[in-house]
């Protein structure tokens, strides 16, 4: 499993709680650049939600 910069960039303010619109104004993108970057991780690896993707992200991140 492997992440890109910006998806490891809006996986890690996922985990901090922020919203896709908040996530969206605080990196200076649009809200459906987002919402593809989040699609994508999602359907990529197979996961289903939220939680299941920020907890991928972050086992990755701890196992390195």
């Amino acid at each position: 499993m492997h992440f890109s910069p910006r998806q490891s960039q809006i996986l890690s303010l996922m985990a901090d709680g922020f919203s896709d619109k908040e996530i969206a104004r605080k990196i200076g993108i649009s809200y459906p650049t987002v919402r593809t970057h989040i699609d994508r991780v999602f359907r990529d690896y197979g996961l289903r939600n939220r939680t299941e993707a920020v907890a991928a992200w972050l086992t990755l991140k701890l196992n390195r």
